[in-house]
């Protein structure tokens, strides 16, 4: 079953940082940038295992993995979202529960007005219809829902302004981080140098935390870079399966 499509496990990683052209993302505006984003928590409970399955992964049971991966450039958002996550696969009248890893990869490109959206379960492609509980994800992407505005320099609360080892600063607010709507967390996101920079919009959290009936749901960034427009995205790359 797949209960929780936010919820995904911390992959280590080098974490990746760039900056361009003596940008100071603190102070200065920019208009492209790649940032790479995991979840983490355990999956839904199963129980009764049977015995002898492959529980390795990766992730390895019982943990699932998200990780988003966003490309902006000129105003043009690119994402590419990878939930991989263990499913019951116990055939009917079996007395023990067999479990096995499935991919969903869902590709978005444009704004929602005239977004382009592909979805693949383990490499094939599938209808909105066919994805069933999934569809989460995909509306999440359709119509980029937020729950705050973004933090902005001069009007957010200095107090909860956190430096990051991505030279961007991150506002720390309560968020519901997992499919939970009723908990919250905490996420702390990129602050816009200025009221308005789109780029900033488009951001996903440095770093996010919530307790879901006593198991953590941790997030965090290990990738970011950011630049002038072709300065760290290749649109060629862009691609969109058929």
């Amino acid at each position: 079953m797949m209960r929780g499509i936010w919820l995904g496990v911390l992959v280590a990683g080098v974490v990746s940082l760039a900056g361009c052209g003596g940008i100071d993302p603190t102070k200065d505006c920019f208009d492209e940038f790649v940032q790479e984003y995991v979840l983490d928590v355990p999956a839904d409970e199963m129980s009764n295992l049977c015995p002898g399955q492959n529980l390795a992964g990766p992730p390895a049971f019982p943990m699932n993995t998200l990780i988003i991966r966003m490309e902006y450039s000129a105003g043009e958002p690119y994402k590419v979202q990878t939930w991989r996550h263990w499913v019951d696969s116990s055939s009917e009248g079996s007395d023990c529960t067999s479990v096995r890893l499935e991919e969903l990869v869902t590709r978005s490109r444009g704004a929602p007005d005239r977004r382009q959206i592909v979805a693949t379960i383990d490499g094939e492609v599938v209808s909105e219809r066919e994805m069933g509980s999934a569809s989460m994800l995909y509306h999440d992407m359709k119509f980029d829902r937020r729950e705050s505005p973004t933090p902005k320099r001069g009007r957010a609360d200095k107090s909860r302004i956190e430096s990051t080892e991505f030279g961007v600063d991150c506002f720390s607010q309560s968020a519901s981080i997992s499919w939970r709507k009723s908990m919250r967390g905490t996420e702390c996101m990129p602050v816009s140098p200025i009221d308005s920079c789109p780029a900033f919009d488009k951001m996903m959290p440095i770093k996010a935390h919530e307790d879901v009936e006593g198991a953590p749901v941790v997030g965090r960034t290990t990738i970011f870079e950011y630049g002038k427009v072709g300065s760290v995205v290749d649109k060629s790359k862009w691609t969109m399966p058929e």
